[in-house]
């Protein structure tokens, strides 16, 4: 993508594009939907067992399927309307703002794709089936790469090449139903029609739902904040913040989101038997593993940003002189906040375990005011690197105030080994960042090498991998427990 379109008008209007079908996905799928159907389902099924919870899954199913057509017709009608009040600052620029409107309208479809992967992913991870519904996103990224790969081979100008990739992106959103749904089959899952003696348990899904859509959606309005502040900064900001926010969500989806996808069932189980204890021991480990690796990412991304991006993007359209140093930019105020997204998330999910959805609305809710101010106050004086930043502060604040109720409502929560953790890791990393900062000063000019991809490609890796060493030596030091832990994990798997 980068290579093909950089940071200019097929750029900015493709990463406008996305978000509205990406926002919707989180709210008729994955996140919203296996946060409000989990719990309940856990408990059906604990109560009445595998047909009684198979018979409210089946009503649920109807229910999302009416929901995702309803809003992909309507995403398509009034694209138009929704592009104009996303992007003001476009409105001088036709240009930008025809093609976004075309690209909405193609990718609004795979909202209905998504929806029902998502329903699928949701029961297979309430069987504590993981890995099916994880290969699902290589099957979107594949579509999408072929696309490209299309689009760069057999078509000239930037729209129709940008076009053909939004195509690709909702077969992608297909294949991602179509891979999933035979292994729900295999569980046992059919639909009944016996799902309308299940009614109150449906409503209470619902009842669960709506406030959810609120709180798992707010990082998805937080950048549409900052797509709409963007709009009004130089060409290249708002595609600037969407692959450096790519970039983010890399660490995010792999450890972050994976460990709180993972913990869910857990903890679902854990409250529909009413063992608190439990309960309060996953969520504490899942918020401790999640910022102990997240934290020492983080340091990394940012000490190794300008290598990232002239390896990963820099080539074709995307420029050494401008487009590297703007992605760069903003993925360092970006990566201030990744741990606190991702454990923004993994404290969410204890919340929706409880079946306490209004909390996290809540502080949704103080969230987005906090994003708009800082966003405002920070792009003053550092341009698209403040929306960034505003975005940083934001999930900080929203990772304190879940903490804070949390242990209000569970009490059984112990704060003190969180609060430890955090600060070794903090130590741990922050040495190792400086360490690593200044071995590149003295390593990477004896690394240019005549083969240009091998130069930044060796730039990365071998300081990457003296910050991996020299972390994973502190974390012995500093006695990390969730460190060592993982790493005897991988350790006994590997003897296997």
């Amino acid at each position: 993508m980068a290579a093909l379109f950089g940071t200019g008008i097929a750029a900015d209007a493709f990463s406008v594009a996305f978000r509205f079908p990406n926002l919707f996905k989180i709210l008729v799928g994955e996140g919203a939907f296996s946060a409000a159907f989990l719990p309940k389902f856990a408990e059906v099924k604990h109560r009445e067992g595998n047909n009684a919870g198979f018979a409210m899954a089946s009503g649920v199913l109807l229910a999302t399927i009416l929901l995702v057509i309803v809003i992909s017709i309507l995403g398509i009608i009034f694209a138009p309307q929704i592009i104009g009040f996303i992007v003001i600052g476009w409105q001088g620029d036709i240009a930008r703002k025809t093609l976004a409107v075309k690209l909405v309208r193609v990718m609004f479809i795979m909202v209905t794709f998504t929806g029902l992967a998502s329903y699928c992913q949701a029961i297979l991870n309430a069987h504590h089936k993981f890995f099916v519904s994880a290969i699902a996103p290589a099957l979107l990224n594949f579509a999408w790469l072929a696309g490209i790969g299309i689009a760069a081979w057999g078509y000239v100008t930037e729209q129709k090449q940008i076009t053909i990739v939004a195509v690709a992106v909702v077969i992608g959103a297909l294949l991602q139903f179509i891979w999933q749904f035979p292994w729900i089959l295999k569980l046992g899952w059919r639909f009944t029609s016996q799902f309308r003696y299940r009614l109150k348990d449906l409503l209470e899904v619902g009842k669960l739902y709506i406030p959810i859509l609120i709180a798992l959606a707010s990082n998805e309005f937080y950048y549409f904040a900052d797509v709409i502040l963007g709009s009004f900064l130089k060409g290249g900001s708002v595609s600037s913040l969407a692959y450096a926010n790519r970039l983010l969500y890399l660490p995010l989806g792999l450890i972050g989101f994976a460990i709180a996808t993972a913990s869910l069932p857990g903890m679902a189980d854990s409250a529909a038997r009413k063992d608190n204890e439990n309960l309060a021991s996953l969520l504490s480990y899942s918020t401790r593993a999640t910022f102990t690796f997240l934290i020492p990412i983080a340091f990394a991304a940012i000490t190794l940003r300008y290598e990232i991006v002239a390896l990963l993007f820099e080539r074709g359209s995307f420029s050494a002189s401008s487009s590297t140093p703007m992605v760069a930019y903003a993925l360092l105020f970006y990566m201030i906040g990744l741990p606190f997204f991702g454990v923004q998330r993994a404290l969410t999910q204890g919340y929706y375990a409880l079946k306490d959805t209004f909390t996290p609305v809540i502080v949704a809710s103080v969230g987005m005011i906090i994003n708009i101010e800082t966003s405002m106050i920070f792009m003053l004086k550092l341009e698209h690197g403040g929306l960034a930043l505003g975005s940083s502060i934001t999930g900080f604040c929203n990772t304190f105030m879940l903490l804070y109720y949390i242990k209000r409502i569970l009490p059984e929560l112990n704060l003190k080994p969180i609060i430890i953790n955090i600060l070794k890791v903090l130590s741990a990393s922050a040495i190792t960042s400086c360490i690593t900062y200044y071995s590149t000063l003295y390593i990477n000019p004896l690394l240019d090498f005549n083969i240009l991809i091998l130069t930044r490609l060796l730039q990365l890796v071998i300081p990457s991998a003296i910050f991996l060493i020299v972390f994973t030596a502190f974390s012995k030091i500093f006695k990390i427990d969730e460190v060592k832990h993982a790493y005897d994990n991988i350790l006994y798997k590997f003897r296997n």
